[in-house]
């Protein structure tokens, strides 16, 4: 016996319809800021510095 994929339904045990979702909170927020610069010397290589900050609440 054969049955088509397409047939086939999976549902997940404890599954509840997206319809009783609430909106819920804020429980994390995150930011972030970079910077960085690069010159060139006088012997002819460039210098690169990076920055990064992670701030998370």
């Amino acid at each position: 016996m054969t049955i088509p994929q397409a047939l086939m339904t999976h549902r997940a045990r404890d599954n509840v319809p997206s319809a009783l979702w609430d909106e819920g909170i804020s429980a994390f927020q995150s930011n972030y800021r970079y910077s960085g610069a690069s010159q060139r010397t006088r012997e002819g290589s460039t210098e690169r510095d990076n920055y990064l900050m992670l701030k998370a609440a």
